[in-house]
């Protein structure tokens, strides 16, 4: 019995994360941290540098008593808080995720003007990490077969017998290994081919047995089956790029004379005679254009040459066309393919006297640059263009931002979308042909899956308290508030994207607090089922566009003011709660005093499924409805308690009745003040039943 606690409580043990610092010594981390499934972030860990979950199936936690400067990247994994967690000085939220807060606070600094970071964070480019898999060595090369459903990686050979090309199935959310194959030395490049369950793969220089450089290998869901090889007498075969229509296998190398090569393969996966180039100097990658009527190379540094070089090929001849001096070894090329954008390549190359990162347009003969080349501290080492031509993924050397990075091309203009941290050189980057996921290889060593943001369609904070210092725009597709939370504005602007949505779950609150809260329209606010309550104390709410509440309800604490020449409708069948009361019998609890107020041009229509006629719900005297130049329309209402307040041109429309006071109870009475040079315009009926 006491061997089998033992066991279990060794497995326990196993699965628990690590911490970054310690609860008894105060450690200082300047760079940004990166927190694995179950880490935790320990009580004295100071972080000048941020932190990053590791991805969408990471859960980290925070509980440290200091401040956090730096980036914050949540990747939507899933944060606990154990401590309040104060952001300060220059830190960003680069993406979010899962927030349990556990009851306690989040407070953005005053730099915080964004949630997540970046402007563009919800365009086609911006991506989050959604998995990484640990391989046995620097991942090279990754590439993903035609349907999106395996990737191939490949990596450096650590002198045991594992494998250096490895075929994952992906389901959307896991890496499985299936099946690879040992070729004894490091592999620098593994692609699919266009449309067979082919894979093409380039060896370093043989100098052990086999002595072949360039494989081709079929798979059938399970196994790896050698069509073909080659040999080029010990040089290195350092990249493979498939022609668009699969026929031919161009072939970057260090063969001296004939760096350049073009294969011809046959139905069955057999290589023929090749055709060469001579670059006098090692090919380092090679690139294909849509119609593969061109291909493009890039070549160590050549002093005083051309680095990248452009190849006319007519299915028989390499026809040197133009070429570009890039001043520095290049690594890496990609041929855009999609959209507009055909005659745009992307290089990346070694840092030296110029830019690492630069785009050039092509047409026969000519190379120009575009004026929009970018400059980074470590090496480019890959890059690539996703399918539709606007997105450029970026793979660098370990360096104080992040090394994977998506750059969103238009109108020849390129903005950076997401820049994500992995603490490793990132050696490959590789869209899916479908362009919904991108993957990456690095000296982790791992490979990793990325998705875009924008199909991450909610995030969820639990029981958290979110504080502004500055004004925010929220860029995330929605946000689900479950348990009780809040958000004090602080007097500051909270600015909805049009895409944004406040969901609150079932039984569950939200609290707007002290705060404009701009950019509303129909979906912003959404409720599970009638239990989810919208409170809102001392808000100004713009409205955008028309918009409907039609689940849960509403608890007015203070002022809320309604502006903007739109509509509001009142569909739930829940109360919408004006204050005038302590809240609750404890009387330490702080006193309400709620408004609805409508501003000019507002129309609020009052119109519950039910029917009901007593869903507003005035506590007390102290309890308004104040209609500033507004309209306020009901099918049928009776309002108690409360006063209605009338100021500007103003107009009340009971389509069926509209009833101030029950007629049975003093204190149920409905005040109506008219202010001076006020008009009402009263339509349909209008009940006084005061007593």
């Amino acid at each position: 019995m006491y061997k089998k606690m033992y066991v279990l409580l060794f497995i326990a043990n196993s699965l628990l994360g690590v911490d970054i610092g310690s609860d008894s010594a105060v450690t200082r981390f300047n760079t940004q941290q990166s927190l694995a499934d179950g880490d935790r972030i320990a009580g004295f860990a100071a972080l000048f540098g941020g932190f990053a979950l590791s991805g969408s199936e990471t859960t980290g936690i925070f509980d440290s008593f200091f401040q956090v400067s730096g980036d914050i990247a949540l990747n939507f994994g899933t944060l606990v808080l154990n401590q309040d967690l104060i952001i300060q000085d220059e830190a960003n939220i680069r993406s979010i995720g899962q927030i349990n807060g556990n009851g306690r606070t989040l407070e953005l600094s005053s730099q915080v003007s964004q949630m997540p970071f970046l402007d563009s964070s919800l365009s086609s480019c911006g991506i989050a990490l959604l998995t990484s898999n640990a391989a046995s060595d620097q991942v090279n090369s990754v590439d993903w077969n035609s349907t999106g459903e395996y990737v191939a990686i490949a990596t450096n050979d650590p002198g045991g017998a594992t494998d250096q090309v490895e075929i994952y199935g992906w389901d959307g959310t896991t890496l499985t290994l299936i099946t690879g194959v040992d070729i004894i030395d490091n592999v620098f490049s593994v692609r699919w081919h266009p449309t067979n369950d082919w894979i093409a793969v380039a060896r370093n220089g043989g100098v052990f047995t086999p002595f072949q450089e360039v494989y081709i290998y079929s798979f059938n869901g399970t196994t790896l089956t050698l069509l073909d090889s080659l040999t080029l007498v010990a040089d290195t075969a350092n990249a493979v790029s498939w022609r668009p229509d699969g026929n031919f296998l161009g072939v970057a190398t260090n063969v001296v004379a004939g760096e350049l090569r073009v294969y011809p393969v046959s139905g069955g996966g057999i290589l023929g005679t090749p055709i060469t180039a001579n670059l006098a100097q090692a090919a380092n990658d090679v690139s294909w254009n849509g119609d593969g009527t061109f291909l493009a190379t890039v070549t160590d540094n050549d002093a005083g040459g051309n680095e990248l070089l452009i190849y006319a090929f007519n299915g028989v001849t390499l026809t040197f066309d133009i070429g570009a001096n890039i001043t520095a070894a290049t690594n890496t090329v990609s041929w855009n393919k999609g959209g507009s954008n055909t005659d745009i390549i992307a290089v990346g190359s070694e840092v030296g006297t110029g830019s690492t990162l630069k785009l050039y347009r092509h047409s026969t003969g000519v190379l120009t640059a575009l004026a929009l080349s970018i400059s980074t501290s470590t090496p480019v080492n890959a890059v690539h263009w996703k399918e539709s031509g606007d997105c450029l993924a970026v793979g660098l050397d370990t360096n104080v931002d992040g090394e994977v990075r998506i750059y969103e091309f238009a109108l020849d203009d390129i903005s950076l979308a997401s820049d994500l941290e992995r603490a490793a050189n990132v050696f490959d980057v590789r869209w899916s042909v479908q362009g919904n996921y991108l993957a990456s290889g690095s000296s982790a060593p791992a490979v990793s899956v990325y998705q875009p943001n924008s199909d991450f369609s909610t995030v969820i904070f639990s029981n958290l308290n979110l504080f502004l210092n500055n004004d925010l725009d929220l860029n995330s597709p929605s946000i689900t508030f479950t348990g009780e939370s809040s958000i004090n504005g602080r007097g500051k602007t909270l600015s909805l994207s049009p895409t944004f949505s406040f969901i609150v779950d079932a039984e569950s609150s939200l609290l707007l607090k002290n705060m404009t809260l701009a950019g509303v329209q129909e979906s912003s606010f959404k409720g599970v089922d009638a239990l989810s309550t919208f409170s809102f104390q001392d808000v100004n709410l713009v409205l955008e566009s028309n918009f409907t509440f039609t689940l849960g309800l509403w608890d007015i604490l203070g002022d809320l003011v309604i502006s903007g020449t739109h509509t509001v409708t009142y569909t739930s069948d829940q109360n919408l709660i004006i204050r005038g009361d302590r809240l609750g019998s404890d009387a330490c609890n702080s006193f309400y005093k709620g408004s609805l107020i409508l501003e000019e041009g507002v129309t609020f229509n009052y119109m519950p499924l039910s029917g009901s006629s007593d869903l507003i719900l005035m506590e007390s005297p102290l309890s308004r409805l104040f209609l500033k130049g507004a309209n306020f329309i009901a099918s049928n209402v009776t309002l108690t308690k409360g006063t209605v307040c009338v100021d500007g041109k103003s107009m009340i429309n009971g389509l069926t009745n509209i009833t101030l006071g029950d007629g049975l109870l003093l204190e149920n009475n409905c005040c109506l003040e008219i202010y001076s040079a006020a008009n009402l315009d009263v339509f349909g009926t209008l009940i006084y039943n005061n007593i």
